[in-house]
């Protein structure tokens, strides 16, 4: 994966959402969303360089915007998070389908797509 190593490996999944590593990365990376497809819950893993804004953006495959959220000062770090809280909307409302999160920090953009089997 994206990380290295054990990533990826089932104990990493115990881990609690928050800082998973405070080992500062050296650039902007989000991981894919694991699981995904998913059912109800999903996680992913965002490393920032320096403690930032964060903005999430949830679309559908219409383009219709379904949840946005700024975090405005998450830390430098590998930050790992459900999704739902990532974007503050709870996923499990959502039909199946296949959805696009934006992520932007700094003039960046990475775009990641959902898949919800229900």
């Amino acid at each position: 994966g994206l990380f290295g190593g054990a990533y990826g490996s089932e104990y990493e999944y115990l881990i609690p959402d928050g800082v998973i590593s405070f080992a500062v990365p050296q650039e902007f990376k989000v991981s894919q969303a694991y699981p995904n497809p998913f059912n109800s819950t999903s996680y992913i893993s965002i490393e920032l360089p320096h403690s930032g804004k964060v903005s999430f953006k949830l679309f559908d495959l219409r383009g219709r915007l379904i949840a946005r959220n700024t975090i405005t000062n998450l830390p430098a770090a590998t930050n790992r998070r459900q999704l739902s809280g990532f974007v503050n909307y709870d996923l499990s409302r959502l039909n199946s389908g296949v959805y696009l999160l934006t992520i932007e920090f700094q003039n960046q953009t990475v775009k990641r797509k959902l898949i919800l089997v229900k």
